[in-house]
């Protein structure tokens, strides 16, 4: 009964904040959409309010797929690692350059310290910048002017002529930050954990962030450990054992070289392109005829799976350059039209770019995309560089 009880109890707790930190943005978003409206033609209060709509939706993007990752972890879910070659100190080169901004507006120092310029391992690059960005932000985030953080790649068992498959390898992320208190260490790694007492003002977060990131550490063998003083800052370390692999081949075919090198002049071109664009909910629809339209590309919106398979099916070989597919449809979902568009006896039905564009963040997700036989994958909300980057990568294949 006493279990019972504290389930029940967490579970309140769980559902409270959810509540508090959802209703926040949107609070944000229902009034400063009123305030657009009361005042039209005030360019400035308008593109104002549009920044700090922007940023209410990425605060509720980070909540979902924080909430995602949270409930799996809480059912005992183990998401799909995604294996492949990555260089580990270019991961973290990465993570901390998308930082260096927040970082450099604070007036805070941010460096990478590695002995070497490149080590090639087995992991999921994915997952892994998961983890950096998570600690590296929070770095940032919880410290004051003029602090500085250090993010450093080691190998604490490394030997002379090391030639064992599997090693472990270290990443420490030091801030000279606000630290936190010896009450909050011990509890920092259980669902919305947050230490508010001697956080810099206006500082938000999910308090999911440190139990995400300890689930996937752990997923991937590895362990993390903290240690912390008030006002003098804190340090992160990570041991994780990563297989070592042997740098990719440098493959470029030619047509790859024009492409980048269309690229470089500012050449490449998307006008003239035809998408058929299978979507349910007419918001969406048009949202993807905007984007697609800044790219100059024509777009054909249908509102389900059965429609989308016979557009492409009554239409003249050629007809669409490609085919963006909401995996969740009514009468037939994504997966459902992909195979049957590609069990068409048609000359392009094998070969179309077929890109999912789907609410569905997960590795496995992505997975059964391409077992459908999808080329690409898209998230949203649809963010417009990612989607001109998914349809660049499928085209010029073609």
């Amino acid at each position: 009964m006493e279990t019972a009880r504290q389930a029940a109890s967490r579970q309140q707790r769980f559902f409270s904040n959810i509540s508090h930190d959802m209703r926040t943005p949107l609070n944000a978003i229902v009034n400063l959409t009123q305030m657009i409206r009361r005042n039209p033609d005030d360019r400035e209060q308008t593109m104002r309010c549009l920044a700090l709509l922007e940023e209410a939706g990425n605060q509720l993007v980070t909540l979902v797929n924080d909430i995602l990752d949270i409930s799996r972890i809480q059912n005992a879910e183990q998401s799909t690692l995604d294996l492949a070659t990555v260089d580990l100190v270019e991961c973290a080169r990465t993570s901390v350059e998308l930082a260096r901004p927040q970082a450099e507006q604070g007036n805070k120092a941010i460096e990478l310290h590695s002995a070497r310029q490149s080590c090639w391992v087995r992991a999921d690059s994915k997952r892994l910048g998961q983890v950096l960005n998570s600690l590296i932000s929070n770095a940032v985030k919880y410290s004051l002017e003029g602090a500085r953080v250090d993010v450093t790649l080691s190998e604490p068992d490394a030997r002379e002529d090391d030639s064992r498959k599997a090693r472990l390898f270290q990443i420490e992320v030091a801030d000279t930050g606000i630290g936190m208190t010896e009450e909050f260490l011990g509890r920092i790694f259980d669902p919305f954990a947050r230490e508010t007492m001697f956080a810099p003002r206006g500082v938000m977060g999910t308090g999911l962030g440190m139990p995400i990131v300890k689930n996937l550490v752990q997923q991937m063998g590895g362990e993390i450990s903290v240690s912390s003083k008030v006002g003098e800052g804190s340090v992160f370390t990570v041991t994780i054992p990563l297989e070592v692999a042997s740098p990719p081949e440098q493959k470029a075919s030619d047509e790859s070289a024009v492409r980048g090198k269309a690229a470089d002049e500012g050449a490449v071109s998307f006008a003239g392109r035809r998408v058929l664009v299978a979507e349910d909910n007419l918001t969406n629809q048009m949202i993807a005829e905007a984007l697609l339209g800044a790219l100059e590309i024509d777009a054909t919106c249908v509102d389900n799976g059965k429609l989308a398979l016979e557009a492409f099916r009554d239409a003249d070989a050629g007809a669409f350059d490609a085919i963006l597919m909401d995996m969740k449809m009514p009468v037939m979902d994504g997966v459902a039209a992909t195979r049957a568009i590609r069990a068409l006896e048609r000359p392009d039905a094998k070969s179309i770019p077929i890109i999912a564009v789907t609410a569905n963040a997960f590795a496995e997700d992505a997975a059964e995309a391409r077992g459908a036989g999808m080329d690409g994958y898209v998230t949203k909300p649809i963010d417009a560089a990612a989607l001109a980057h998914a349809l660049e990568e499928v085209w010029p294949a073609r």
